[in-house]
């Protein structure tokens, strides 16, 4: 058994970034803790860590801690990666699937891809976006669709409920989207 101070620092140098405080207080409301999410394609050792308090210190186990920080450290070269590839203009998972990435994450779609940036929408910008998987330019919408009850009577109800195609302008790529399923090209 290691004190959590220690496991703390041990984890701050292999590039974690959770405070100490974070996880005392998870460790004093559900005995355990977590080191960050596990790798997305390989299962892996899990990153969740038993503490026990003995003595009014908190203790962890030290081979249960590295096995979890040695696969954080493998989800956060994984997340890396992924993050590169899609610079890259290279999209791994297959159709439907979330990647997370170091900005956000994506879906993949067959034609388009949805990408979600938590800073952007954070400043203000646009968010969530479509681009095109074959020339990576950003798509257009194409708004034929009357509004549904809730946004001719209420306001928005967040769907886009207008869209009725994905389109590429620059390469002519086209997806309708499917008006039963509230316009998500994922489900189409």
């Amino acid at each position: 058994m290691i004190p959590l101070a220690d496991a703390h620092a041990r984890y701050v140098n292999s590039g974690g970034d959770a405070p100490l405080s974070r996880w005392q207080t998870r460790a004093r409301v559900r005995s355990s803790f977590e080191l960050g999410p596990g790798r997305q394609f390989v299962r892996g050792a899990p990153t969740s860590i038993r503490a026990h308090k003995v003595g009014g210190r908190w203790l962890v186990d030290e081979h249960e801690f590295a096995a979890a920080l040695e696969e954080a450290v493998l989800a956060r070269k994984e997340l890396e990666q992924i993050s590169q590839k899609y610079s890259d203009k290279l999209l791994v998972g297959e159709a439907g699937r979330r990647v997370n990435t170091t900005w956000g994450y994506y879906v993949a779609g067959t034609v388009f891809h949805e990408r979600i940036d938590y800073r952007a929408a954070y400043l203000g910008g646009r968010g969530s976006l479509h681009r095109c998987n074959g020339c990576w330019e950003i798509a257009t919408y194409e708004r034929d669709r009357p509004e549904c009850h809730l946004c001719r009577d209420w306001g928005s109800c967040g769907r886009d409920c207008t869209r009725s195609a994905i389109i590429c302008a620059t390469c002519g790529a086209r997806v309708v989207l499917s008006a039963e399923r509230g316009g998500d090209p994922r489900l189409s």
